[in-house]
């Protein structure tokens, strides 16, 4: 575990200036048997009363967390959580029921008419989340919440700042959260390098063995970046394909001569495959060596 961290992790909650009480945010699909050892009796499912009560194994954990007395539970916490996107802390002058009921309105958001469910306890989901709710949404969400602080995807601490002072969702919109079209889009754009991320562990993770995550995630972000460039982002076998590539090589790849030269036949119309087998043997050869 990442000592460092954890001291972060530490001052933040334990700073006196912060008014009211820290709740830790733990989605328990990553670690279910763990964190259950670990919690005990102490957390309450966020799904519980729920219409997805009976995934009551992989629901999302609220937990309160004792103020100057903790250490031992978070030093525990971290280590369980330690390289997975679950975890998150919230401090609210509310109590934990009162926040279950309000962060309910987060189970699923709707567009176009359909019901998506929002796995909001993952990280990687909540920091896209901040960034393509509108104001009001965002008002709405953050009134009973006065910091919001969760690992980015740099891993370091980042915290998304609240009023801390209005009423709860429930007592707002009735609804469950809606999303335009334009908002469902961009989520899902945001998700697009943890997707990728997702199918190079599943096929190919010898070579995701090779990096941090925070460099990983950054060869991910500009693999999507460059295949939306080369209008590949509608064919998923190609994006992976290229990533494999970026992944293989590691970053600078856009600064070689080759790749430029593929990346232009690309957009002048040649299949990636094609134009994968015009580049040189020697260069492949080249990265073979730098692996």
């Amino acid at each position: 575990m990442n000592e460092s961290k954890l001291i972060t992790l530490e001052a933040y909650l334990n700073n006196s200036e912060i008014e009211g009480c820290w709740f830790a945010i733990i989605d328990a699909a990553f670690e279910p048997k763990k964190i259950k050892k670990l919690i005990g009796a102490r957390g309450d499912q966020l799904y519980a009363g729920s219409v997805l009560e009976e995934y009551d194994e992989l629901s999302p954990l609220i937990v309160k967390i004792e103020k100057d007395g903790d250490h031992v539970f978070l030093q525990a916490l971290l280590r369980v959580c330690e390289g997975k996107p679950m975890l998150s802390f919230i401090n609210s002058d509310r109590n934990i029921e009162e926040l279950k009921q309000h962060l309910e309105y987060l189970h699923f958001i709707v567009s176009d008419e359909k019901s998506w469910t929002l796995r909001f306890a993952d990280t990687r989901i909540t920091e896209s989340l901040f960034l393509v709710l509108n104001p009001q949404q965002k008002d709405i969400l953050f009134n009973p919440i006065n910091h919001w602080l969760y690992l980015n995807h740099q891993e370091n601490w980042q915290v998304q700042l609240g009023m801390g002072t209005g009423p709860l969702w429930g007592e707002e919109p009735k609804e469950m959260l809606a999303f335009t079209d334009q908002q469902f889009a961009a989520l899902l754009e945001q998700s697009e390098p943890d997707t990728l991320l997702s199918q190079l562990k599943v096929h190919f993770p010898d070579l995701l063995n090779k990096y941090s995550s925070v460099v990983s995630y950054q060869l991910a972000y500009i693999s999507v970046k460059e295949a939306r460039e080369m209008q590949l982002e509608s064919k998923q076998n190609d994006v992976l394909v290229l990533a494999v590539l970026w992944f293989m090589y590691g970053e600078g790849l856009d600064l070689r001569a080759e790749y430029l030269e593929m990346k232009k036949s690309i957009k002048q119309g040649v299949l990636l495959q094609d134009a994968m087998a015009e580049i040189p043997a020697a260069f492949f050869e080249e990265m073979d060596m730098k692996s």
